[in-house]
């Protein structure tokens, strides 16, 4: 969002100016009640017109982030006491980022927005892949309670954390053992490109996966496998 001294004077905030300007009048204890359940529907608000401004409708950003519709319909009604984790969630699928800014400033927790800040938001780690025997997929499933399944004709392993902010995952048989994990970007060839400049090295070109999304490997500098990945 614009800095509070640029903000969009809406109706619904011009409403809280008031009613917080007579919070403040009438004693600190009220104010500092509303100080906090303010922050809960600026954000949500903030969240929501961004969403419109994507014309994406709560249950298609409920399919993208893999939050459920109904938390994402209290947190943008100002009921829900989310965590960081889900809120970094949601901004990224809206092309935003969560900004803190200073106490003092009366819009204290903010969504804001790439084109609206000038600035950069960078490209997110969409998925992770262990790579190596069989027996990984059992070995993960006990020891940090995933659920793990295998029943595709590619026998890859496809990872439920059932862990809230966490990110999706693969364990895939292979002669080899490494891990990797996915950054989601736009334009695959355009960042093995942009890797490759950067002293990186294609390993494998863009390629698309049956039912599923595109993906291309590099490696760092240093041997380092990462992988890319575009309609996840």
């Amino acid at each position: 969002m614009n800095e509070p001294n640029s903000a969009p004077s809406t109706p619904f905030r011009r409403t809280l100016e008031r009613v917080h300007n007579a919070a403040r009048d009438e004693s600190t204890e009220l104010h500092d009640e509303f100080h906090t359940a303010r922050q809960h529907f600026v954000l949500g608000a903030d969240l929501m017109q961004r969403r419109l401004d994507l014309d994406l409708t709560q249950a298609k950003l409920a399919e993208a982030s893999g939050i459920d519709q109904a938390d994402i319909s209290k947190i943008e009604r100002g009921l829900a006491n989310s965590t960081l984790a889900t809120l970094t969630i949601l901004a990224r699928q809206l092309g935003c980022a969560i900004r803190l800014v200073p106490a003092g400033d009366p819009w204290t927790a903010q969504v804001a927005s790439e084109t609206e800040k000038g600035g950069q938001v960078g490209e997110p780690v969409a998925h992770f892949e262990i790579h190596g025997s069989e027996d990984l997929r059992s070995f993960y499933a006990d020891l940090f309670d995933w659920d793990v399944d295998a029943d595709n004709p590619m026998h890859y392993g496809v990872v439920n954390t059932h862990g809230e902010g966490g990110i999706s995952g693969g364990i895939a048989e292979d002669d080899e053992s490494w891990v990797t994990v996915y950054v989601q970007v736009e334009d695959l060839q355009a960042a093995l490109d942009k890797a490759e400049k950067l002293g990186g090295k294609t390993v494998q070109p863009p390629m698309d996966v049956p039912g599923g999304p595109s993906l291309a490997i590099f490696t760092d500098p240093s041997g380092n496998r990462m992988g890319l990945v575009k309609g996840m």
